[in-house]
């Protein structure tokens, strides 16, 4: 669902362009701002503050509603809810019942460093199968045939 932070990109642009005058007062140092800079801040500007407050506290709503429907989709299809410690990668070239010892680096965007590599983590695949493989299998729907 890549239209949810295209949304709420595009929606804190417009937050940061309408507001910008409230949003520079509100972060400069009072003992280093001229009279100009604080301007917004004062009495007979009290709402554009007040729609500034409610513009990001709508921001914040609808932003946590869709992440929230966002988990829930990934979990009715049996996805991990965006849990970094649950994402997996498959390999299936393992021999069963052999100790493969692993770490994991974070790939960096181009320029940018890629992450140091995580302690080892050592498991065993499991062994192969005793059992033989079924031969004449009939399956009935549930409820009869």
């Amino acid at each position: 669902m890549p239209w949810i932070a295209a949304a709420a990109s595009s929606l804190i642009v417009c937050i940061a362009w309408v507001f910008w005058d409230v949003i520079r007062a509100q972060s400069s140092l009072i003992n280093e701002a001229g009279p100009a800079d604080t301007r917004p801040l004062a009495p007979g500007n009290v709402l554009q503050r007040v729609a500034y407050g409610w513009s990001v506290d709508a921001l914040i709503l609808v932003g946590g509603i869709l992440w929230f429907g966002l988990i829930r989709a990934r979990r009715r299809r049996g996805l991990p809810a965006l849990d970094a410690t649950a994402v997996s990668h498959q390999v299936d070239e393992l021999e069963a019942g052999t100790e493969y010892c692993f770490a994991v680096i974070a790939v960096g965007p181009e320029g940018a460093a890629d992450s140091r590599p995580t302690e080892h983590q050592c498991v065993t695949t499991a062994a192969p199968s005793a059992l033989a493989a079924p031969e004449a299998l009939v399956l009935t729907p549930a409820g009869g045939p």
